[in-house]
């Protein structure tokens, strides 16, 4: 169980770390104008827990706080240069949860095709297993957020995000997730209501105690990173 608390702390961190990238996207050389919006398509997944799936998301799902996302059904073809953004149709991600995936497409989506999942979409991947290995795995697979900290090389930057391309066919968002009410919901109270919705480490679902039992452990974790990021 130790372990297991290692683990999840060492996810927290890097969400709380993630959610402050922004700083170094907008620290740029005077003169150099970085996009913070590169093109990005969302494409919603059904959930197997809610049995929420695409049609019921792209009519209403409000678009994130960044320009140049659009939310789009599997059917439709992505423009070359465009990211994918692979969730579950039931959840919703705050902007500065994605600052991963903006800064991953203005710096090497041009040289290669780049396509994210939320945690979520991994977790839901995995089939079977004790939690403490599922936890693992996704642990891992979030790793390549490392190489988009400014003292990573761009080479170094680009093996990582190559590497675990090949080997999981996604990168993997370090990042919470909450319940995304669609049924007669207009953009405006989905935001209200997702924002006064409890987020979860690893799904929008809290289906299994042993994750239940971890959250405040791992949102005291994230809080506690974050706060001394700025002391």
């Amino acid at each position: 169980m130790a372990e297991l608390r290692d683990i999840v702390a060492r996810m927290a961190a890097r969400e709380a770390a993630a959610h402050l990238l922004w700083q170094e996207l907008m620290e740029t050389s005077p003169g150099v104008i970085v996009s913070a919006t590169p093109p990005t398509v969302v494409r919603p997944l059904v959930c197997a827990v809610c049995g929420t799936g695409p049609e019921q998301v792209v009519r209403h799902y409000p678009q994130p706080d960044l320009e140049c996302w659009r939310v789009v059904s599997d059917d439709l073809p992505v423009p070359a240069g465009t990211s994918v953004l692979l969730m579950l149709s039931c959840e919703w991600l705050t902007a500065r949860a994605l600052l991963p995936t903006v800064i991953a497409s203005a710096r090497f989506g041009s040289l290669m095709p780049l396509t994210f999942r939320t945690r979520a979409v991994a977790w839901a991947l995995q089939r079977g297993g004790a939690v403490d290995e599922r936890i693992g795995a996704l642990d891992a697979s979030e790793a390549w957020v490392s190489a988009l900290h400014d003292d990573v090389s761009p080479a170094l930057a680009i093996a990582a995000l190559s590497l675990t391309l090949q080997r999981q066919g996604a990168l993997t968002v370090p990042a919470s997730s909450r319940r995304l009410p669609t049924t007669g919901a207009t953009a405006q109270r989905i935001r209200d209501e997702s924002r006064g919705l409890a987020s979860s480490m690893v799904s929008p679902h809290r289906t299994d105690p042993a994750i239940t039992g971890l959250e405040d452990y791992y949102a005291e974790i994230r809080r506690t990173t974050a706060i001394a990021a700025f002391a």
